[in-house]
């Protein structure tokens, strides 16, 4: 565990964000919902504007660069499903995951031009909903409409966009009662 991950919002969620949302859901903001965040309806889609928004990084959250790897080394490779190193990390390989992730970009000779980070929400999803989302104009049209904008996601590493589900999740529900 990180020394900051007890703190207000969790490290997952840009503090920033969520006061831009805030200022978007004026009077709504806090608003308790009435309807809990539904994943198969309140998502809203990623598309090409999306993953070329965050191509190349770097992760908002740890600055990760495909230059500096450090720790966070995370790229996803050709290797089709096999594991392999790189500068003695192990890199996993996930290609049986239900969702669709863009590839790295290469160059002829083989090397990596820009690695391909996961689009990131920011606010997450289910926060952005229990903040108030849920009362958007029209809602869920609205939110799904606001929520899918390009300008609303950031780069994330492999490996801190596999982490934040459950964290944000578990904020969203303890922060906003009924989420």
């Amino acid at each position: 565990m990180g020394q900051n991950e007890m703190s207000d919002p969790p490290n997952c969620i840009d503090a920033q964000a969520m006061v831009d949302f805030k200022k978007v859901l004026g009077d709504n903001a806090g608003k308790p919902c009435t309807v809990p965040y539904d994943q198969e309806k309140h998502r809203a889609p990623l598309n090409k504007p999306h993953y070329d928004k965050t191509m190349g990084g770097p992760c908002w959250e740890c600055a990760k660069l495909p230059t500096n790897p450090g720790v966070w080394d995370t790229l996803i490779s050709r290797v089709n499903g096999q594991n392999q190193y790189s500068n003695g990390t192990l890199i996993v390989v996930d290609r049986k995951r239900g969702r669709v992730h863009q590839e790295s970009k290469f160059a002829e000779d083989g090397s990596v031009e820009q690695e391909a980070f996961t689009p990131d929400h920011q606010p997450p999803l289910s926060v952005a909903w229990a903040m108030g989302g849920c009362h958007m104009e029209k809602s869920p049209d609205a939110f799904l409409k606001y929520m899918g904008e390009t300008d609303r996601v950031k780069p994330h590493c492999r490996k801190h966009a596999q982490s934040q589900g459950s964290q944000a999740d578990a904020y969203a529900r303890a922060k906003y009662p009924g989420a």
